[in-house]
């Protein structure tokens, strides 16, 4: 689909601490779509679906609070969206560069799974 994006590049799209993300990593159950090592440009990677969880996990950590269990569990939801929903919902060229292509569709789908986070933290 895309390439990764790397616990840094992540901190900045999600409005994260690096702290806090690897808090939710160590506690939360999340692991990154590719295991990083030790050493220079071989850290975590994180895949599309990961991000757009964690982005909604700091969102409502901002407004609401979310601890790191909750926050594993949304971006767990949002790695099942399936890939050909989340090509259909975006338009990846390239990633730094998302458009909305279809805003009813994305619509839709935030709305049900908003509704699942809902659920999730039982708000």
């Amino acid at each position: 689909m895309i390439s990764m994006l790397t616990t840094d590049r992540v901190c900045y799209l999600c409005d994260l601490s690096s702290a806090v993300l690897q808090a939710w990593l160590r506690e939360g159950g999340i692991t990154p779509a590719h295991q990083g090592t030790k050493g220079r440009n071989s850290g975590h990677r994180f895949s599309t679906k990961q991000v757009l969880g964690l982005a909604v996990a700091s969102g409502i950590r901002s407004a609401l609070g979310c601890s790191a269990i909750k926050a594993g569990e949304i971006v767990r939801e949002f790695e099942g969206v399936p890939d050909e929903s989340l090509s259909a919902m975006l338009d990846f060229s390239p990633l730094e560069e998302m458009k909305v292509t279809n805003v009813a569709a994305v619509a839709a789908e935030v709305n049900r799974r908003l509704e699942n986070v809902r659920k999730v933290l039982k708000v």
